[in-house]
């Protein structure tokens, strides 16, 4: 799981990293929809940040923290993917490794749990 939780928070990283350069390319101009999309972008890097501080073995509350976060971004994901007809194969990777990062997380805490 640990292995699978750092290989899924680096992912998430590059993807939020693609995500802010890709910004750069579409808008020619800083306005709202260029912040936000960037924020967005950071948003899911961060998360990704979560995940890979998770993988290693720390306080449980920073499995639970990365745990919240890929739920939330899960949300996210799953809401994108509505608003788009589920036609956008980024928002189907995140869907994947947000749900991942999900369960890495719950099931270390869980194995970590038993352990005791």
């Amino acid at each position: 799981m640990r292995r699978t939780l750092a290989l899924t928070g680096a992912l998430t990283v590059l993807v939020g990293l693609v995500h802010v350069g890709v910004a750069a390319c579409e808008y020619s101009a800083f306005t709202l929809d260029a912040l936000w999309f960037v924020g967005s972008g950071i948003a899911v890097g961060l998360i990704g940040v979560l995940s890979l501080l998770a993988s290693i073995d720390g306080p449980p509350v920073m499995r639970w923290t990365a745990a919240g976060a890929n739920l939330l971004g899960l949300a996210l994901a799953v809401g994108f993917l509505g608003l788009v007809g589920w036609q956008a194969p980024q928002g189907l990777a995140l869907v994947v490794l947000f749900a991942t990062g999900v369960v890495c997380t719950l099931r270390m805490d869980s194995a970590r749990s038993l352990a005791r």
